[in-house]
């Protein structure tokens, strides 16, 4: 009988080690683990959205002929200031 008492004292004993290094560990790693692990993958998931939609705006932009000649004045209005090399 005192062999099983000893025997159910220390799986008892064992069970309680057990939870507290569970503890230990889950603190430990709220301070040094990789929490954060998910907000690269979403933090990439806006940036490439963002960059597609930018994409977009500038293709619309640059393939519409208003706004391309808008864009070649501008260019030869800075060589201009700039050089003074580009004619009109």
């Amino acid at each position: 009988m005192v062999s099983y008492v000893r025997t159910g004292q220390a799986r008892q004993r064992k069970e309680k080690e057990h939870i507290m290094k569970k503890i230990i560990n889950a603190i430990r790693s709220l301070f040094h683990g990789n929490h954060e692990a998910g907000m690269a993958t979403a933090e990439y998931a806006v940036g490439t959205a963002a960059v597609i939609s930018f994409g977009g705006i500038l293709w619309k932009l640059l393939t519409d002929p208003a706004f391309r000649e808008l864009l070649w004045k501008l260019i030869t209005w800075l060589f201009n200031m700039i050089f003074g090399v580009v004619g009109s």
